[in-house]
């Protein structure tokens, strides 16, 4: 009789395993997807000891609109992008914009508010590819181990002229370590 209890307790548990298994396999890959997935991405990221950024928040930038220098902050939407400094010294870098040529939105009338410096982007080509124009937003240092948050506020120059409005523009963000670039 303590044989076939056995059994059957064994059985049981082995029915419990497959039951929990059966039921945490999707709670585990629901937790995977969240956004606490995305935060131990940015500590995996943070372990490699390299110059990084990530975007906390992209501005909506369907609705790009004239914009006075001084209202920016009052009328649209920002991003943040921060650049994390994962290394054991201070780090010179470039933090550039990029623009897909097949933009339709002519960058000339482009502004940038990044940290309350206003940038007008057409001043600052750094390189062009076949595909893409890469634009200086910010050239300074990073402390190590330190994280530097920028506020971006893209808009459209003021004085952009009606037919310049409502086009279609493709860009991304770019950190560029100086000593990678002098010795790469």
């Amino acid at each position: 009789m303590n044989i076939t209890r056995e059994i059957v307790k064994s059985v049981i548990e082995i029915i419990a395993l497959i039951f929990i298994t059966i039921i945490t396999y999707p709670v585990m890959n629901i937790i995977s997807t969240s956004q606490g997935a995305d935060v131990a991405k940015y500590y995996e990221t943070y372990n490699q000891k390299t110059l990084t950024f990530y975007v906390e928040k992209m501005a909506n930038l369907n609705n790009l609109i004239p914009v006075k220098d001084e209202q920016v902050i009052e009328i649209m939407d920002y991003s943040y992008v921060n650049i994390v400094n994962n290394t054991d010294e201070n780090k010179d870098y470039y933090f550039l914009l990029s623009v897909d040529k097949n933009s339709t939105l002519n960058v000339e009338y482009l502004k940038l508010n990044i940290n309350g410096k206003i940038i007008k982007l057409s001043d600052r080509c750094y390189n062009e590819s076949d595909y893409l124009t890469y634009y200086l937003i910010d050239d300074s240092e990073i402390e190590k181990e330190n994280i530097k948050r920028n506020k971006i506020y893209i808009y459209l120059d003021y004085e952009t002229p009606n037919e310049a409005q409502n086009k279609e523009m493709k860009l991304n963000f770019y950190v560029l370590d100086k000593i990678n670039i002098i010795n790469g």
